[in-house]
């Protein structure tokens, strides 16, 4: 039920907002046919906005209010999809529970009061004869309750006023009109969305300003050629008590007052046209604000500098679980900020040719040797390590600002980490709220997961938590989104150097006579794109100085032609390179998310069918609703991997939610850019345990 309330939300404050402007701004007006026109685009816009989505990628520091605005408005989005395991200590009746049926007992209510009313009107149509004037059917009745009205193509007259009368005449123009104009389509398509959106009650004031345009548009065409003094003499005529069917239009229900303002209204064309004109940017800001969902970008654009070949970054957030750093006197962590400030530089890149890897993503425990093997297996090409800095009591709130440590002297990636580090140093010292020193900082004893790589790696101490200062600017969302920012500049400056190097040495190895070797057989260089063509249709190719290699991706695999004559070939099939996902881009958005098989609605049902709800109770819950949000990878070939509890309560149900999900089939993957990829999902479960 969350889920659609949350969109019926989105559809009230839409329509509230265009039907303010109406009602401000239109109503009352002479401008009948635009009026219609625009209340039936008010709930068009109302139930279909809220469906539609747009990504798009903004700087995170400096947003004008608009984008702050769109966010806000998108913020939630994600709890669309929220499933809800009701539980209590006893079985007993849930108000939660009850309310979709609540919502379409009310509904169903609606579908039958306009069931009656077409009955009714079919058996009108059934009892009297009908005679065909130039295909508008009218019917005679014997003064059945609520004629003269019209219902499509049909005019159901009383017998008791005269059609040849000049007041019968100007009557049965009136309702010739609604039947020309298609007005019972309108109070059709209003009825049938006040079934499903009954609760929203400016689609009822539509309605009833929709039937009012409808006879205005009416008492025009029936004065036309008239006099407009009779005809509202004739409405003033019409006193006596009238049944009215709410999908017909009946010339005697009407607030008379009204009717006879708009016949003797005069135009002010320049106004109307002004209050016509002032609905585009009203559109345009509702558009943005509920269908564009905001993305944090860097803050410079990268085209200008984007990167030619795939670089993977390793980002290892300091400490983690029992070894929790640095605590501050506000008891703040230095594990739990420096895991937020390498997510904040993951969620930030936007390079699809810098992949990053974090060592941890939750609040664990690892080994500096293990973080170590770990970036070695994960084939990284950079390691940044981020900490936050201790200082003596005596010196807390003296000492403050950033600092760089590279390897000791004589360990084999020192002078690159230098150059690395000096590419950060560099990019910190343009914008940082903190100070920024000039040299980087090295340790006579060595730091082991610096100096246990073979490629350039840092340790960033991204300020002191010891100092008040330097711990509210690196928790304030500026101060996170300015810090990551520099590191992902630091890291594309210190690649298109490197880029530029290898450039000039991949030329040298192209245009050699050397050998290549595919597959163990030694092939010539005009031959190696046809021996890779085998193996499926290439979709990218890069060259990989440290390796001194020519990689291949293709449709079915990732090739590896060595250019010092190994004998190398294929280095893993496509199945193998999905099953290790860590190596790849992951999108955290994309333009069609990943489905599970049969979309939403089996989703909720696989979910709701497999939670065990009293297992909330069972780990001893109170009285209260408990969220767990699980986060997941769903790869290129629908399978799932990386499971996480980003709002974790308890242990126990955040593993029963994710083992849940573990046991489903294969998801259909998102799609980006044309192109199958892999894609974070989140699901947000809530467990609403009641009492006995």
């Amino acid at each position: 039920m969350l889920p659609f309330a949350y969109y019926l939300l989105k559809v009230i404050i839409i329509s509230a907002i265009l039907f303010g402007y109406y009602w401000f701004l239109l109503r009352n007006k002479v401008f009948h046919a635009y009026n219609r026109f625009y209340l039936l685009a008010i709930v068009v816009l109302s139930v279909s906005l809220p469906l539609i989505s747009f990504i798009i990628f903004h700087n995170e520091a400096n947003k004008p209010s608009v984008v702050k605005m769109l966010q806000v408005v998108s913020a939630g989005d994600e709890y669309m999809d929220e499933i809800i395991i009701a539980v209590g200590s006893k079985t007993k009746f849930n108000i939660i529970d009850s309310l979709p049926f609540l919502y379409a007992f009310v509904s169903s209510v609606f579908f039958i009061m306009l069931a009656q009313i077409l009955v009714s009107i079919f058996l009108l149509l059934k009892k009297h004869q009908k005679v065909n004037l130039e295909n508008i059917y009218f019917i005679n009745t014997d003064g059945a309750k609520g004629t003269p009205f019209s219902f499509f193509n049909y005019v159901f007259w009383n017998k008791q006023i005269d059609i040849n009368s000049p007041t019968g005449g100007r009557i049965f123009k009136h309702e010739i009109a609604h039947v020309q104009q298609r007005h019972s389509w309108d109070k059709i398509f209003i009825h049938v969305i006040l079934i499903a959106f009954w609760s929203n009650p400016i689609f009822w004031l539509i309605r009833k300003e929709l039937s009012m345009i409808h006879e205005f548009i009416a008492d025009k065409k029936a004065v036309e050629d008239g006099d407009t003094t009779a005809f509202a003499a004739m409405i003033l005529q019409a006193t006596y008590p009238q049944k009215n069917f709410y999908i017909t239009n009946n010339f005697f229900y009407s607030p008379i007052k009204r009717r006879l303002m708009m016949l003797t209204k005069n135009q002010h064309p320049r106004m109307n046209y002004l209050s016509r004109l002032l609905v585009l940017p009203l559109l345009v800001i509702v558009f943005g604000a509920f269908t564009i969902k905001i993305a944090d970008k860097m803050y410079k654009e990268s085209a200008s500098s984007k990167l030619k070949s795939k670089i993977i970054v390793v980002l290892d957030a300091g400490h983690g679980g029992q070894d929790a750093g640095v605590t501050n006197k506000n008891g703040v962590t230095e594990k739990d900020l420096a895991l937020q400030l390498v997510k904040k530089i993951k969620a930030l890149n936007r390079d699809e040719n810098i992949e990053i890897i974090l060592t941890r993503d939750i609040d664990i425990y690892e080994d500096p040797r293990g973080k170590a093997d770990f970036a070695k297996n994960r084939n990284a090409d950079l390691f940044v390590s981020v900490h936050l800095n201790n200082s003596p009591s005596a010196q807390w709130n003296i000492v403050s600002g950033l600092q760089v440590y590279v390897a000791k002297e004589g360990i084999e990636n020192v002078e690159k980490s230098k150059v690395f580090g000096t590419s950060i140093i560099n990019s910190f010292k343009s914008n940082y709220g903190l100070p920024v020193p000039s040299t980087l900082e090295q340790r006579p004893k060595g730091v082991y997961v610096l100096q246990a790589n073979s490629f350039p790696s840092v340790l960033i101490e991204a300020g002191y938590l010891t100092n008040d200062k330097d711990a509210a600017y690196l928790l304030s969302e500026k101060g996170q989104a300015t810090f990551a920012k520099n590191v992902l500049d630091a890291i594309i400056n210190y690649a298109l150097q490197n880029e530029s190097a290898d450039q000039i040495l991949e030329k040298k190895n192209l245009d050699q006579d050397t050998p290549y070797y595919f597959n163990g057989e030694k092939v010539k260089k005009d031959e190696l794109e046809l021996k890779v063509q085998g193996y499926g249709k290439i979709d990218v190719k890069w060259y990989k100085p440290n390796e001194a290699s020519i990689r291949f991706k293709t449709t079915k695999n990732e090739i590896v032609v060595d250019l010092n004559g190994r004998k190398d070939s294929i280095k893993s099939t496509r199945k193998e390179i999905l099953k290790n996902d860590t190596n790849r881009l992951v999108f955290t958005q994309v333009e069609n998310e990943p489905e599970f098989p049969g979309g939403k609605d089996a989703w909720r049902k696989f979910l709701q069918t497999n939670l065990n709800g009293s297992i909330a109770v069972k780990e001893g819950l109170k009285s209260g609703s408990y969220t767990f949000i699980t986060k997941f990878i769903v790869h290129e070939d629908g399978s799932l991997s990386d499971f996480t509890s980003e709002k974790n309560i308890n242990d126990s149900i955040a593993k029963h939610c994710i083992d849940v999900i573990k046991k489903g089939p294969k998801w259909k993957p998102a799609i980006q850019n044309g192109f199958i990829v892999s894609a974070y999902r989140k699901q947000p479960i809530t467990f609403v345990v009641s009492e006995e």
